[in-house]
């Protein structure tokens, strides 16, 4: 069993890490990096880390050290650098060091007698028509109505939706008279009224 060894401390932030701390880390830490749990390959370059950042109060000391992939290693630090600016903006404006730079909005530069007469809509094209506000007609058949085709194939099938598509603004979903059966899609155009075709 090997002997306990005092943990290294650096005197300064700035201190380097001995290769003896650096292997001692690695070690202890099995080999994966403290960012993305992946085993730390031979001959892939790795740092040490600071699991509690130098600029947000962590110490330069071994306990606080842990391997790390390098490019995951300088995407942890840019990200702590946004943390630490922000943080010490907000703590220079509530201490009054730095002002807002406008603190009163000032007038706007005064309209020309051109820009008052120019027309807003000149030079563009027309708005599309908007069909919610058009008169909507009713739909010629309603869930349960029974239906036939026009023409083609003979069948009645009772009406269970409906559905709309560019191509086709009205169309009906109809379940044919068989009970359960098979489920058709056709435009309004090509139905008729089961009971009046009867009636005639």
């Amino acid at each position: 069993m090997a002997r306990t060894v005092d943990e290294w401390v650096g005197k300064t932030d700035d201190a380097r890490v001995p290769p003896r701390v650096r292997q001692r880390v690695f070690d202890r830490h099995n080999g994966i990096c403290h960012l993305t749990g992946r085993k730390i390959q031979p001959g892939e370059k790795w740092e040490l880390e600071h699991i509690h950042a130098l600029i947000l109060g962590g110490q330069h000391r071994e306990s606080n050290l842990a391997p790390a992939l390098y490019a995951p290693h300088k995407v942890k630090t840019a990200t702590e650098m946004k943390v630490k600016a922000k943080t010490d903006a907000v703590r220079k404006k509530h201490l009054g060091i730095t002002r807002p730079k406008q603190t009163i909005k000032s007038a706007p530069f005064p309209k020309s007698e051109k820009a008052s007469q120019r027309d807003p809509n000149k030079g563009l094209p027309p708005l599309p028509r908007n069909n919610l506000y058009e008169a909507k007609t009713a739909w010629a058949f309603a869930d349960g109505d029974l239906v036939r085709k026009k023409s083609g194939s003979w069948w009645e099938g009772r009406v269970v939706g409906t559905y709309s598509t560019e191509q086709t603004p009205r169309g009906y979903a109809v379940q044919l008279d068989k009970a359960f059966g098979p489920v058709q899609i056709y435009p309004e155009s090509a139905l008729e009224s089961a009971l009046q075709s009867e009636e005639r």
